[in-house]
């Protein structure tokens, strides 16, 4: 990969052709204003090419099939790592959690 420092951290880049891409794990973030819970995927980008770097990029679940849409390659989730890709599956969650907790 390519790093490019900015001023709070390092871009990184590679050539698409070139990369996989790797769903390792998600993580959640509820912003105390708000109450709103945000749903990341931390996907792995590993390139074939000896010269770049592995890196990590964080991406709000909603935004995946909008990158998927961009990628010739495929993003695999060998792990099964389950996420909310839609508003629809954050409300089927949220509904069935509602249900077990009525009885």
């Amino acid at each position: 990969s390519s790093g490019i420092n900015a001023e709070y951290g390092t871009v990184s880049a590679a050539y698409q052709p070139d990369i996989h891409l790797l769903i390792e794990s998600t993580s959640e973030y509820t912003d105390p204003a708000t109450q709103q819970t945000v749903q990341y995927v931390n996907i792995k980008v590993s390139s074939i090419n000896e010269a770049c770097h592995d890196f990590s990029i964080r991406l709000n679940s909603l935004d995946f099939d909008d990158l998927k849409a961009k990628l010739s390659a495929p993003v695999l989730n060998v792990r099964n790592v389950v996420f909310h890709q839609t508003l629809s599956d954050k409300f089927e969650l949220a509904f069935r959690e509602e249900v077990s907790q009525n009885g």
